[in-house]
């Protein structure tokens, strides 16, 4: 029987956080923020039942602030009011950074895809897009960060055609209709992993939340420490962790 998260959806239309005018970027979309509140009730839910890859987003801190983002944001994620004592903490403050994450990369559209060839590297040069690099979605992944990576690979083919909370996210998105979403860079696997990432939030959301402990290094936004950690959204996340621990 499907989960009932309409008490999750109540916590996040009550948040201030529906509200806040991000910088650079604006009030999100409503179903940004009441997605992100889904999302992260469906990571915990998978948390409590052992699920590899919520237990690989939780996992304890490596003590390294070149690879996970717990260790990199730990001041900001202190000034936040969030913690990372356990399991359920790490995984609040890891939604946290998603939060602001999500903001930078995509203004809280799911469907947006690949960055330009325009973009600069180091020293100003352009970065050609290819099928490897191409990002799309919510956090802006690209195919090249599964790297071999088993748990990612499974992940992958776990949520491979699915929908999950696309209409969740959906909300006032201004998406319109996949047909006229940014086009996928390339064919074949590298093609479909931007398409799931746009057209599966819960996908993108849990591939984002395992990676960030692993490689934080993929976000420009995370290195630069341009993603907010909102106290706001701490509470959010706090409730509904309290939420699904009561059902």
């Amino acid at each position: 029987m499907p989960t009932d998260n309409t008490p999750v959806l109540a916590a996040a239309l009550a948040s201030p956080l529906l509200h806040y005018d991000w910088p650079d970027r604006g009030v999100a979309p409503h179903g940004y923020t009441k997605g992100m509140a889904v999302a992260f009730a469906e990571t915990y839910r998978r948390l409590k039942s052992g699920d590899p890859v919520a237990l690989r987003a939780a996992q304890p801190g490596a003590n390294d602030a070149g690879l996970d983002v717990l260790d990199y944001y730990a001041s900001e994620l202190a000034a936040a009011g969030a913690t990372a004592t356990t399991a359920a903490d790490r995984l609040v403050s890891v939604f946290g950074i998603m939060i602001g994450l999500g903001m930078r990369e995509s203004s809280g559209r799911h469907c947006c895809g690949a960055d330009t060839p325009e973009d600069r590297g180091p020293k100003g040069h352009p970065i050609p897009t290819t099928p490897d690099n191409a990002e799309a979605g919510l956090f802006q992944v690209s195919y090249d960060s599964i790297d071999g990576d088993a748990d990612r690979q499974a992940v992958v083919d776990a949520f491979a055609g699915r929908q999950d909370l696309l209409a969740d996210f959906g909300e006032g998105a201004h998406c319109v209709k996949p047909a006229r979403w940014p086009p996928d860079v390339g064919t074949g696997v590298k093609a479909q992993f931007q398409a799931q990432m746009k057209e599966c939030p819960l996908f993108a959301s849990l591939y984002t939340a395992m990676f960030l402990r692993q490689r934080r290094t993929h976000w420009g936004p995370i290195n630069r420490k341009e993603a907010e950690v909102r106290h706001d959204a701490v509470i959010l996340l706090t409730q509904v962790r309290a939420i699904v621990d009561a059902e």
